[in-house]
């Protein structure tokens, strides 16, 4: 899971978009409005466990699928 805050005055979005990009599966990828480098927790409480919480269970539901 990549999540990046849109206010990040550190690591520029198109970086996070590339990592994401070149990720291998399972992958999520997030973006916070109001957040900055250190902040997406606090910037989105909520929307932070959600998306944990969907992470998961896109793993659990991939690991679970026959091969």
């Amino acid at each position: 899971m990549i999540s990046h805050g849109l206010k990040d005055a550190v690591i520029p979005g198109w970086q996070s978009k590339r990592l994401y990009a070149r990720a291998n599966s399972p992958k999520l990828f997030r973006e916070v409005s109001n957040a900055g480098h250190n902040d997406l927790y606090p910037a989105d409480e909520t929307g932070f466990w959600e998306s944990w919480d969907a992470f998961i269970k896109l793993i659990a539901s991939q690991k679970a699928a026959p091969k």
